[in-house]
């Protein structure tokens, strides 16, 4: 790998909130203080919006874009969706994604979809992941084996492929994989040093993503559609005893009244408008967001 390159490596990194994307980031443009990228020392929603800052890395220029995570506040998701897509959209010279992966929780949802759908959107075809890469953080070699670093690999090769169902064996496996400690990198000697040091030297040699043809989207529209619809669920009975009636010879039996119940689920969906250039608005999938459980009486009658 050269000592300078004319132009910065340019790496967009994504994953799920508390994944150590920041941290990460810090790491790749030579921040050892952590304050050019906003951390978090749990898994919460530091990161906003999507920031691009440029550094070194053992002589290598960098320009690290942090994009907010995955699974943080309520409804942000989508939000965050449209400002990354907007940010990655003016900066053309994007040459490589970046997925953090935490080793301990490892996890590929429909979240991420929703992220490989906007992109896949965004540049022809899916050649695109071509220029993808996987990032564990918080691999603590001591404490695993060969066996479990194998399996945890299998994570993100099983979500691509249920997003993109023909994808072959050799090009899920052409897509390479890392193991680091974000925070011990940053000491020199450290392992995970030289595991960082082979993304950069595979990602120089990846062209600008703009290479792959004229983006499809212009731009990431800010209208999100959103959408309800109610599921019937689970009936059951309730009751109880009243009354009692006189008759010329006595008092009758009591009645009994009955109330038939059923559990309704609301489920609330978003979708992201795309502006393509051909002038042809399409639509990412629709998206559960948030559900809402109710409990109604639908009959009653006495016996």
């Amino acid at each position: 790998m050269p000592a300078v390159l004319s132009r910065p490596v340019t790496i967009v990194v994504f994953g799920h909130v508390g994944n150590g994307k920041s941290t990460f980031c810090n790491t790749l443009i030579g921040d050892n203080t952590g304050l050019s990228f906003k951390e978090s020392a749990a898994a919460a929603e530091e990161t906003l919006e999507t920031v691009g800052k440029e550094g070194m890395f053992d002589g290598v220029r960098v320009c690290a874009i942090d994009t907010p995570g995955y699974g943080g506040a309520e409804g942000n998701t989508a939000k965050h969706i449209v400002n990354m897509a907007d940010f990655i959209i003016k900066n053309t010279d994007v040459q490589v994604f970046v997925l953090v992966l935490n080793y301990q929780f490892p996890r590929f949802d429909e979240e991420m979809y929703r992220f490989f759908q906007l992109i896949t959107g965004m540049y022809p075809g899916e050649s695109w992941l071509n220029h993808l890469a996987i990032v564990w953080t918080r691999y603590y070699p001591e404490h695993s084996n060969d066996e479990e670093k194998n399996e945890r690999m299998k994570t993100p090769k099983v979500g691509i492929r249920t997003f993109k169902p023909d994808i072959t064996d050799d090009q899920l496996n052409a897509i390479p994989q890392y193991f680091i400690d974000s925070k011990d990198t940053r000491t020199p000697g450290n392992p995970g040093r030289n595991e960082i040091a082979h993304l950069l030297a595979w990602a120089v040699t990846k062209p600008p993503l703009k290479t792959l043809g004229d983006m499809r989207v212009k731009k990431g529209d800010p209208i999100i559609e959103k959408r309800d619809h109610e599921v019937a669920g689970e009936v059951w009975e309730t009751g109880y005893h009243f009354g009692g009636h006189k008759y010329p010879f006595g008092i009758g039996p009591r009645a009994y009244h009955h109330d038939v119940h059923q559990r309704f689920t609301k489920i609330f969906e978003e979708r992201q408008r795309q502006e393509y250039t051909s002038g042809e608005p399409t639509y990412t999938e629709w998206a559960q967001v948030r559900t809402e459980v109710t409990e109604r009486i639908i009959h009653q009658y006495d016996t």
